[in-house]
């Protein structure tokens, strides 16, 4: 008798013992499997909360600069941040690059892929709306590449890249209103199709420029251009070299 409640009282040390091992192993308790690390949560965490009672930032109320591949939003503190990284940072090698000139916020971002790079301060035309004809003031919209660079003594303007402006919808748009001849009209049509410079000599106007002189003589950002894109003569001088003949430009209200 005193053998069968030896063998009890071990069975249920033994029982014990393995309980406790289990309850060990559990997640959520001390021990060695809390050594493991937890998965992070799915979606995108906040780094960063700008306190209630600090006004926001002139750029708060912006996202991000859409590319022609829809770059994705950011939270208005995040994007004030980049904007002033995107400034201020040193343009190193493009492998793909493309512009984007934005008239209403008065800049010019550049891409490198779908990547934006950086972006500049431009001052564009002192027209309303699209460029429709020779001395509107306008800049006109539109997807555009670079047909023409030159650089001093060929342009007073510090650094100039001219754009293929009028485009062939330029000319489709013009020839049905009566604004140019078909002969004119086949002409840019033809140039584009070549990815030359369009005829700048029609009633549509021409020689729309990416170009420095931003700013007057005394210094002063001039208050509209001619209807060419004007930039820092430091900021051209700096984006020239990495902007070849054909870059794509895309110019949007």
């Amino acid at each position: 008798m005193k053998r069968a409640w030896g063998w009890i009282i071990k069975l249920e040390i033994v029982g014990l013992v393995v309980a406790g091992a289990l309850i060990a192993a559990r997640p959520g308790r001390s021990g060695q499997a809390d050594a493991r690390p937890s998965e992070p949560p799915s979606g995108n965490i906040v780094t960063a909360v700008r306190p209630v009672d600090e006004p926001a930032p002139e750029v708060a109320a912006q996202k991000l600069p859409v590319s022609p591949s829809q770059a994705r939003p950011a939270g208005p503190a995040k994007a004030a941040r980049d904007w002033q990284t995107l400034r201020t940072r040193s343009l190193g090698e493009l492998k793909y690059p493309s512009v984007v000139v934005q008239k209403s916020t008065g800049r010019l971002l550049v891409y490198d892929g779908d990547e934006l790079v950086k972006w500049y301060p431009v001052a564009v035309g002192a027209g309303n709306g699209d460029k429709a004809r020779e001395g509107d003031l306008c800049t006109p919209v539109g997807e555009f590449y670079i047909c023409v660079k030159k650089t001093r003594p060929e342009t007073q303007y510090v650094r100039s890249m001219g754009l293929s402006y009028p485009n062939a919808s330029d000319a489709r748009e013009a020839l049905r209103d009566g604004r140019i001849t078909r002969a004119q009209h086949d002409a840019i049509v033809s140039a584009i199709a070549r990815g030359e410079q369009p005829p700048w000599n029609t009633p549509l106007g021409g020689a729309i420029m990416i170009h420095g002189c931003r700013r007057d003589a005394q210094g002063n950002v001039r208050p509209g251009t001619q209807g060419c894109v004007a930039m820092e003569d430091d900021d051209v001088i700096e984006l020239f070299p990495h902007l070849p003949v054909g870059t794509p430009v895309a110019i949007v209200p």
